[in-house]
């Protein structure tokens, strides 16, 4: 029988390399959550309109490539973030920034790419026939589809099937239209009744469609550029004041709103798991206090935020929708801070939370960035400000205890220790990041479109993406509602 031999007689070497590998695994499994999180947000900002082909290359390279990169930068020994300048390290406990912040940035670059939901922002003309400057032109109508009664087109391998001889009353085509969500097969549109235009003309004019080009409507839109330039005037207050007021001119409301918030509380809940389960162990008591302190810091700034947006209701109305992404606004504001501050910070970072979602919200309406579930503000805004929050609230008597003194003493946030070089190195952090996910991300979603693999084609999209591409109706009920 073989025994093995006791510790003592392992060489230091071997002993150590048997951690390593222990560790590895636990680490591998661990940054595999990471990496998956991050490209479901992408996912969120890509909704209704992507092929999944596009978001499964896009998922792989930045599994394998770009995310990891950015990981070894803040989380590695190694890493030149995890090291810092003159001592002071980039801090980011559990991935506002390296998470939430770089998936957001890869989803917006993608949506902008991809361009609007055909019913997002429908394009209309004024009297000359021109577009209208007051509109967006990234979007054209569905052509009028023809139907008997409640029943939806025919469908073949998800192509619309639709036979010259379809001359529904128009009574039963309202009433199919009404009780049809948008984008399931409906065909209304603004102005659809009087468009005759060929559906493979006007797709030449959407981003991710056929090659990109927008023929002659490149000239009206240069036209229209420059009309806008010359009518806007109002400097900083009017810009400022649209990105905290900017209406949704056109908004496409969720199907099922009780779904949203079971959601919701699924992601707080889940939450919970995501930060504190980042405190590797639990043996310490230093590493107790680090995972009660997570926990509390977790559900407190989240709580913070809505009661905010109570407050203000008066002043930005919201429904049921918009509170919960507030709400996942702190949650991913308070993800980078929620060991390294006390729970007094958790309300200044979660009144800021409410005015972040508010801010990115509006910035990508005012880009016309189509965003159908939120993602952009929730994610970018709340990992940006969480990584900010390091820099201005982290206590420097926490850092040092957790950090077993690997950095400078007074290496805290600029309103605990007066220090502003933590919150400059959280800020060339956030550039570093956002630059390099930027790149890569312009760079695959443009040339995914140049090859026509981004967006769906019209007739599935105008039909439904459950329909053609899930083979089913996602909202049942609404059929059943019918009779």
């Amino acid at each position: 029988m073989i025994r093995r031999p006791p510790r003592s007689t392992l060489s230091s070497s071997s002993a150590a390399s048997d951690v390593y590998k222990r560790q590895a695994h636990i680490s591998f499994f661990y940054q595999v959550g990471f990496v998956a999180n991050a490209a479901t947000i992408v996912s969120g900002l890509m909704a209704e309109r992507a092929q999944n082909s596009a978001y499964g290359a896009m998922s792989f390279l930045f599994a394998s490539f770009v995310v990891p990169i950015m990981f070894h930068w803040v989380w590695s020994p190694d890493g030149w973030l995890y090291k810092g300048i003159h001592s002071y390290p980039y801090l980011d406990f559990a991935g506002s920034g390296v998470v939430h912040m770089v998936g957001a940035t890869a989803g917006f670059i993608g949506s902008w790419v991809l361009g609007p939901r055909l019913r997002r922002w429908p394009r209309t003309y004024d009297e000359s026939g021109s577009p209208s400057p007051q509109q967006p032109t990234l979007d054209v109508e569905a052509p009028p589809k023809k139907s008997h009664g409640a029943e939806p087109p025919n469908v073949e391998n998800g192509i619309v099937n639709a036979s010259e001889d379809d001359d529904a009353p128009s009574e039963a085509l309202d009433e199919y239209r009404s009780s049809t969500p948008p984008g399931h097969g409906d065909g209304s549109c603004e102005d659809s009744q009087n468009s005759s235009t060929d559906a493979s003309e006007m797709c030449s004019s959407i981003p991710g469609f056929g090659n990109g080009s927008g023929g002659d409507d490149a000239e009206m839109e240069d036209e229209d550029k420059d009309e806008d330039e010359d009518e806007e005037s109002g400097g900083a207050t009017e810009c400022c004041h649209n990105f905290f007021h900017h209406p949704d001119q056109n908004p496409i409301e969720p199907v099922n709103k009780a779904y949203v918030v079971i959601g919701g509380m699924l992601l707080w809940y889940g939450w919970l798991a995501f930060n504190s389960g980042s405190v590797p162990a639990v043996q310490t008591q230093v590493q107790q206090q680090a995972v009660a302190r997570t926990t509390i810091n977790t559900m407190l700034t989240p709580a913070i935020a809505v009661i905010t947006a109570y407050l203000f209701k008066s002043i930005y109305p919201w429904d049921v929708c918009t509170l919960i992404s507030v709400a996942l606004t702190a949650l991913a504001a308070i993800t980078a801070p929620c060991a390294l501050v006390h729970p007094a910070f958790c309300i200044p970072i979660g009144v800021m939370a409410f005015f972040t979602h508010r801010f990115f919200r509006n910035v990508a309406l005012n880009f016309k960035v189509d965003d159908p579930v939120d993602a952009f503000p929730v994610h970018f805004g709340g990992g940006l400000l969480g990584a900010l929050s390091v820099g201005l609230f982290a206590d420097d008597v926490i850092i040092n205890e957790y950090y077993l003194n690997m950095y400078p003493h007074d290496c805290g946030g600029l309103f605990y220790v007066g220090n502003p070089y933590l919150l400059g190195m959280q800020c060339l952090g956030c550039v570093a990041m956002i630059s390099w996910t930027a790149v890569w991300a312009f760079m695959f979603f443009n040339l995914s479109h140049r090859f026509g693999r981004l967006r769906i084609r019209f007739q599935d999209e105008n039909l439904g993406i459950d329909i053609a591409k899930g083979h089913g109706e996602a909202y049942p009920y609404f059929a059943l509602a019918q009779g």
